[in-house]
């Protein structure tokens, strides 16, 4: 035999024996991977449901949460046009037959303050019981605010002697959102 045959068949017995190394390592390893890619599909399915359910419960939770935030939202005025919080004075008012005057008022902020607010001076003239059920009307309203200052006087000089005039000074809170970008 000369040489270039030794070489060739070396290689050969070589090639063979590397081949069959492959064929026996995959062999054993084939079904392992196999398995093993079989758990981690299962994992990211399981994953995904998970998530798919996480995210459902997020989403009626966030559901429910928007509309208890719009009614929250409903609970303040509106700060560039509180027209459905003066709206609703003027309908107590006219339901106790009061005259009012209403004026926007400054009211110092203070550090303490946690919301935005609207100051209001409320003039009330009409009967004392009246100005009593107004007052424990817009207590009792939806709007958030509060009396800072409540001046009730009786004038006789030009208004019938059973009447009297309130003065009240308020601060209703804003929904600090609106109006704003």
């Amino acid at each position: 035999m000369n040489l270039r045959k030794k070489i060739f068949l070396i290689f050969i017995i070589f090639g063979t024996i590397s081949i069959a190394i492959l064929v026996f390592i995959f062999w054993y390893l084939f079904p392992a991977i196999k398995e093993a890619s079989k758990e981690l599909t299962l994992t990211e399915l399981s994953l995904l449901s998970t998530n798919n359910e996480q995210s459902e419960q997020i989403k009626n939770t966030y559901e429910k949460m928007k509309q208890d935030y719009q009614k929250i939202g409903d609970l303040f005025s509106n700060p560039t046009t509180p027209l459905n919080l003066i709206s609703f004075w003027e309908k107590i008012t006219g339901e106790e037959k009061l005259i009012m005057k209403i004026s926007p008022i400054t009211i110092k902020e203070y550090k303490y303050d946690l919301w935005k607010f609207l100051g209001f001076e409320i003039t009330l003239s009409g009967y004392f019981v009246n100005i009593q059920r107004f007052i424990e009307k817009i207590e009792n309203s939806k709007y958030f605010f509060e009396i800072n200052s409540l001046v009730i006087k009786k004038d006789s000089t030009d208004q019938k002697l059973d009447e009297v005039t309130a003065i009240i000074l308020l601060k209703t809170y804003t929904n600090q959102n609106e109006g704003q970008n």
